[in-house]
């Protein structure tokens, strides 16, 4: 449990496509992304309620074209990240 890179408080969905997985890291208010060796590449979020920030991000999906869908549970809506992690 902590707050640095790799680490996470309360995940609760992966994410799996090609080389990428995406797990959705709830209290920290972020989704974190790696390689399927679990090298960390970047992560998506920090807390708030503007455009790429996320409160208690829940479900995460990565599609055929790497853009990441989050659950942004507390802000009621869904976001969307392209391949490079920005919103789209």
């Amino acid at each position: 449990e902590g707050e640095h890179v790799g680490q996470f408080y309360y995940p609760h969905f992966i994410s799996i496509s090609g080389n990428r997985v995406a797990v959705s890291d709830q209290l920290n208010h972020r989704v974190q992304v790696f390689d399927c060796f679990g090298n960390y590449h970047y992560k998506l979020g920090e807390p708030g309620s503007e455009p790429g920030q996320l409160s208690c991000p829940f479900g995460v999906c990565i599609d055929g074209n790497g853009h990441i869908a989050v659950s942004d549970h507390d802000n009621n809506r869904i976001q969307f990240f392209d391949e490079n992690g920005d919103v789209k």
